[in-house]
């Protein structure tokens, strides 16, 4: 440490700079100065020693796959790499992510590599992988949904959400009490840039009644209905149907009033949801 703290003061990069920074490393694998060292010497170094950080990087990795100083030298110097080597690199983080699907420097990792080189599409395919090993993997979800945001800002907006839709049902009727898929499908619903999907999309309310014909009481498919009915009313009442707009009004209260029943850890929450609806309904 005493040699570092000369390196430090000299400003020295250097191939035996390189070298002691693994000493130090291997010390403490959070010193940030000593990343901060490695990578400088890494720049200015010939081009070889960037092919080696890549093994050295990727033994740290396995053994440190929690560490924030790594990560994010990782990043850097996956972007100094460029776009030829992305699909290495996503294929490493792939590798760390079958050992912990719920590791978040790897998913944060991964949605600034697809990012960069913009491969949101390429995503989507592989995280249909990993759904299909562990659908509850809220984080799968979140990056899944991450991607599909990228693809609705190119233009396909529409297309993009279709096709989600399709996706995510098969997945919801396949585990109809799983928390992720619904959420995934209230975000398509609100944040894809389609104003009011969750009432105006018929697939949508079809699939919470498909799942209350298998599972009565899924009380997710009951909370998704019951918003849709709501979000419904305020729509016709906006537009003047004042009748349509109550008997809408009227089904989300029954919804909430059934949530009560299913769901009575948060049966005060459905009661202020009732509550908001009766305005509509009294009109």
């Amino acid at each position: 440490m005493d040699v570092f703290q000369a390196v430090l003061k000299s400003g020295e990069l250097s191939e035996r700079v390189l070298s002691l920074t693994d000493d130090v490393i291997a010390v403490n694998a959070s010193n940030y100065n000593a990343w901060e060292v490695r990578w400088r010497c890494v720049q200015v170094l010939p081009h070889i020693f960037m092919e080696k950080e890549a093994d050295f990087l990727d033994q740290m990795l396995m053994n440190n796959p929690k560490n924030y100083q790594l990560w994010n030298y990782r990043r850097r110097f996956a972007f100094r790499r460029g776009a030829d080597y992305a699909a290495e690199e996503l294929a490493y983080v792939r590798k760390c992510l079958d050992q912990d699907g719920k590791n978040y420097h790897a998913w944060a990792h991964r949605v600034a590599v697809a990012e960069k080189f913009n491969l949101w599409e390429q995503e989507l395919d592989d995280l249909s992988r990993l759904l299909e090993l562990d659908v509850r993997n809220n984080s799968a979800w979140n990056h899944r949904f991450v991607a599909a945001s990228h693809l609705a800002k190119e233009g396909n907006a529409e297309q993009v959400f279709q096709s989600e839709v399709l996706y995510t049902r098969a997945l919801i009727l396949k585990a109809p009490h799983n928390e992720s898929s619904w959420n995934y499908l209230r975000g398509l619903c609100t944040a894809l840039g389609l104003p009011h999907k969750m009432s105006l999309e018929p697939s949508v309310a079809t699939l919470c009644l498909e799942v209350l014909q298998q599972k009565s009481s899924c009380s997710l498919a009951v909370e998704y209905l019951a918003d849709i009915y709501a979000e419904q009313s305020r729509l016709l009442e906006a537009l003047k149907q004042e009748d349509a707009a109550a008997t809408a009004a009227a089904l989300g209260i029954q919804c909430f009033k059934e949530l009560e029943v299913t769901d009575p850890i948060r049966q005060k929450f459905w009661r202020l949801r009732q509550h908001e609806l009766l305005s509509i309904c009294s009109a």
